[in-house]
């Protein structure tokens, strides 16, 4: 969204954007006792507002703001009942897993909070 506050010198911009993911991992094959692994669930929501003042026709200065947020819900950073943490070889825990690698890719929970300044020309 734009608003334009004061004709060819203020404007304010806002923008919201969320992307939400999640993923289900079953198990299969001949071995019975073979559960499913628990879902996935991330979601990245970032907002943002920026004021915009022309001080010429070729000369902006801005200023603005952005808050990002990360969640993230991944059996291979949560207990499993039974189990515990996941980690990359799990022979040691579980024998019927000791043909599996989990890579342990992991991203933590965030929040950021980023302030933005700039001037720009153009010609």
């Amino acid at each position: 969204m734009t608003l334009v506050l004061v004709p060819k010198k203020l404007e304010f911009q806002s923008d919201y954007s969320i992307s939400d993911a999640f993923s289900r991992l079953h198990a299969g094959g001949a071995d019975p006792r073979a559960v499913d692994f628990p879902n996935d669930k991330s979601r990245f929501q970032q907002l943002e507002a920026i004021f915009r003042y022309h001080l010429r026709e070729n000369v902006t200065v801005q200023v603005g703001y952005r808050l990002e947020r990360y969640d993230e819900s991944d059996f291979a950073t949560t207990a499993i009942p039974g189990l515990g943490n996941i980690q990359p070889y799990m022979g040691n825990v579980d024998s019927g897993a000791s043909t599996s690698t989990f890579l342990g890719a992991y991203v933590p929970n965030y929040w950021a909070h980023t302030a933005v300044a700039s001037v720009s020309y153009q010609w």
